[in-house]
């Protein structure tokens, strides 16, 4: 596997930070993702923890993904290993860049307004492609994730975010012409001088941080 996407899902409550975990989305390189809700990650959770989670041969990327494995840890006690957050590799691969959001590194990484992506959730295979302008438009009162049953807008929308891992396999291409495992590899590489580092928050910092590793 060796490198794959992390991703939580959880409502806030008014005047919360955040609600319990939800939702959470994993993305592998070729393609497949799987969204496990709250009810079966307690059933899965030994197994995924350390299996997946604590193994730290495994990478999990994301964005802002600190918030992620914090919200694992505080809810289920599941300890995530390895993590590494992609805004870093804007900061070495595209010191220039203003926004920073999933959405913006995936315009700049993929050239893509809109990504096709495979999911697997309950043993149901969809293939979708989701432009724009038909994405979910959810306020944070009106997030489906603690429904008792997931619309497939709402699978494919969640399926459709997960595309971590293909942003830092693009990054780890490069002009160059190898095979997904080759990707993964050099990804890995990329990933590793960053790993368990939180990304500054504070502006100055982040400029300061996309200067000095712009520059390397």
């Amino acid at each position: 596997m060796g490198l794959i996407a992390l991703n939580c899902k959880w409502v806030a409550p008014k005047g919360e930070a955040r609600g319990p975990v939800a939702l959470v989305q994993i993305a592998v390189a070729n393609g497949e993702c799987f969204l496990i809700r709250r009810n079966i990650l307690s059933i899965v959770r030994e197994q995924l923890n350390e299996g997946v989670l604590q193994n730290e041969d495994i990478i999990k990327v994301g964005v802002a993904i600190k918030a992620d494995v914090d919200a694992l840890k505080e809810d289920f006690g599941m300890e995530v290993k390895s993590w590494f957050d992609l805004r870093f590799l804007a900061a070495m691969l595209r010191p220039y860049q203003n926004s920073l959001g999933l959405a913006a590194l995936a315009e700049m990484f993929l050239n893509v307004g809109c990504c096709h992506i495979y999911f697997a959730c309950f043993k149901k295979h969809i293939s979708s492609q989701l432009p724009k302008k038909s994405k979910p438009k959810y306020v944070s009162t009106d997030l489906p994730w603690n429904n008792d049953v997931l619309t497939e807008e709402d699978l494919i929308y969640a399926a459709n975010e997960i595309i971590s891992v293909n942003i830092a396999l693009q990054a780890a291409h490069e002009g160059t012409n190898k095979s997904v495992d080759e990707l993964a590899a050099t990804a890995k590489d990329l990933c590793m001088p960053h790993l368990e580092r939180d990304f500054p928050t504070k502006p100055t910092k982040v400029n300061s941080l996309f200067r000095k590793l712009g520059k390397a």
